[in-house]
């Protein structure tokens, strides 16, 4: 029998880190199989994995850099990191709190985690060398690792708090996008001088970035508000989604990723970025087919009329609508309301009507009022990022931006500070709406 003093480093390294990965592969393997997962229970399970993998690489990252603990490997590490660890630790954390005859307290199972992992990573050196801080940096993983995939997973496994939902899973490709990526691109520039030589390309590259995240959050906010879904395969919309930006592309979600990998291979001719391009053209084609299949059986005809006019991942420059909306604007009661009116009316609006808020058809109106042909409402700032949204793609950019969370909201306590709200005396109508006002 071989002990375990009597091998070299490079060998007792090697068998750690297969018994830290390989382990916690064959417990949850072994778990799961005792009780079969419905698709909900996998759904969050999947999620949760993947917050702990992603964030726990950057938790890790910053970690060593701030010398809280090191990890004395070679070989298969991100930016010092081994990444077998972090698969084994996420497996783990998102698993085991997540099987049904566990318990799903969030407390419980903050305090069981932080105990298992006071006890074991001691014994994890030489792999993982520990400093004095290292119980802080615990907590900190727990915190930000943890508790977020434990939210994400039962709100998942339940349906419910769907805009914090979206909200996570957001906060999750922004972690990949926006985390993961820029660090590689960071590492493969090298040394300092030439990430300051790099300067003017990142600074240019930023924007570029800027742009294609304001795509791809405003394309979830839609799923969120209008489709009643997540982004997630697995986790999808109850209704067709065909406004914001799904009115000039049919995928801006994957229309975004695409693009992000095209132009990180543009401005740094990076090759671990263009093999992953082609790895995501091809998961590009299996999603096209497997949501071909999913969105007719669960939209039929009004998908099939969708797709004849919007193409898949090469947006348009108009947008199209099936239905005309309305957009009331106080036109006689409200001077800056009425040079809104008249300004947007310029911008030659498509399948939108500016009608005076006196002829507006509900109980009352406060502010500008931007109204679907399905009965969806928005009013002030996101009534007019909508509007936007009615003339061109780059107007469209606006009208994206104006109605995000925060943005919204800061521009919304503005604009009432300087046009405060107010009742618009009403004009009911039997029947039809009133012709265009403007």
């Amino acid at each position: 029998m071989i002990e375990l003093n009597s091998l070299d480093a490079n060998t007792k390294i090697a068998l750690m880190r297969s018994a830290i990965l390989f382990g916690p592969v064959w417990i949850v393997y072994a778990l799961v199989v005792l009780r079969p997962l419905k698709k909900a229970e996998l759904t969050g399970i999947l999620l949760a994995f993947m917050w702990c993998f992603f964030s726990l690489i950057l938790v890790n990252v910053l970690m060593v850099n701030w010398g809280w603990w090191s990890f004395e490997v070679k070989g298969g590490t991100f930016w010092g990191t081994p990444v077998d660890l972090i698969l084994g630790w996420a497996l783990l954390w998102s698993v085991l709190p997540s099987l049904k005859f566990s318990q799903n307290n969030l407390l419980y199972w903050f305090f069981i985690l932080f105990a298992l992992d006071l006890a074991t990573m001691p014994l994890l050196e030489p792999v993982l060398k520990l400093s004095d801080k290292w119980v802080w940096g615990e907590l900190l993983c727990l915190v930000l690792v943890y508790l977020p995939s434990r939210i994400l997973a039962e709100d998942t496994r339940k349906h419910t708090h769907l805009h914090r939902r979206c909200i996570l899973q957001m906060l999750l490709y922004g972690m990949i996008f926006f985390g993961i990526l820029p660090i590689l691109v960071l590492g493969e520039l090298g040394d300092y001088d030439r990430l300051l030589e790099s300067a003017p390309t990142l600074f240019l590259f930023a924007q570029v970035y800027c742009v294609i995240a304001l795509i791809g959050a405003s394309a979830l906010q839609e799923l969120d508000i209008r489709g009643g879904g997540t982004p997630f395969p697995l986790d999808p919309t109850k209704r067709l989604v065909t406004t914001g930006p799904y009115a000039y592309v049919a995928n801006p979600m994957q229309f975004c990723q695409g693009m992000l990998f095209v132009s990180l291979s543009i401005f740094f001719n990076t090759v671990f970025i263009v093999g992953m391009g082609v790895i995501f053209i091809f998961y590009l084609g299996f999603t096209r087919l497997n949501e071909r299949g999913d969105h007719l059986k669960n939209f039929g005809e009004p998908w099939k009329v969708y797709r004849e006019h919007v193409r898949d991942w090469l947006p348009h420059f108009f947008p199209w609508h099936e239905n005309k909306a309305q957009l009331f604007v106080d036109l006689s009661g409200c001077g800056a309301c009425a040079w809104t009116g008249t300004m947007l009316q310029k911008l030659k609006l498509r399948q939108l009507e500016i009608i005076d808020a006196k002829f507006y058809p509900g109980d009352e109106i406060m502010r500008m009022t931007y109204r679907d042909g399905d009965g969806y409402e928005e009013t002030g700032i996101s009534a007019l990022g909508r509007a936007f949204e009615h003339v061109n793609i780059v107007w469209a950019m606006v009208g994206f931006a104006l109605r995000l969370p925060v943005i919204s909201h800061v521009l919304q306590w503005w604009v009432d500070f300087k046009v405060p709200p107010h009742s618009v005396p009403l004009e009911k109508n039997e029947g039809a709406l009133p012709k265009p006002t403007i």
